[in-house]
């Protein structure tokens, strides 16, 4: 370990003395023999203390939306080609199955029915939220006639 590292992790210990409560100590042996004593703190206790930084929750407005867009503009193209023609594909099947006729846009508002329903059951599931948001951004493109 070098100096800076290891004065940075005395630093450090000494710094968490008064919280010790919140720490566990292992101690363990390195290939060369020589014993460590590591220290690792709770993760709530770290963010308290300054240590780490506050994550984003996977369930804020930000991260659905960052999610919803990153998987309607790169993974679900990547996957499944070009968001206009795949409803416009289904919307053929389902008017096909269905015995009238299902617009694109209305494709995008039965798969956000969809993901309404399954979040009705489970609203903890980000997933059901970030797909309605991705359903509903799809929908709007297409209703709108923007691409």
């Amino acid at each position: 370990m070098s100096k800076s590292v290891s004065d940075a992790l005395d630093a450090l210990l000494a710094a968490l003395e008064p919280e010790r409560q919140y720490f566990h100590s292992y101690s363990c042996a390195r290939p060369d023999g020589q014993r460590v004593i590591v220290k690792v703190a709770w993760p709530e206790q770290a963010r308290k203390a300054g240590w780490l930084e506050e994550e984003e929750s996977p369930a804020s407005r930000g991260a659905i939306l960052d999610t919803a867009r990153d998987a309607v503009l790169r993974d679900r193209a990547a996957t499944h080609g070009a968001v206009e023609s795949s409803f416009a594909h289904l919307a053929a099947v389902w008017s096909v199955r269905l015995g009238v006729t299902v617009t694109p846009a209305q494709v995008a508002l039965m798969l956000v029915d969809m993901k309404v329903t399954r979040a009705w059951d489970n609203p903890g599931h980000a997933d059901n939220w970030v797909d309605i948001a991705g359903y509903a951004a799809c929908g709007g493109e297409i209703a709108g006639g923007g691409a």
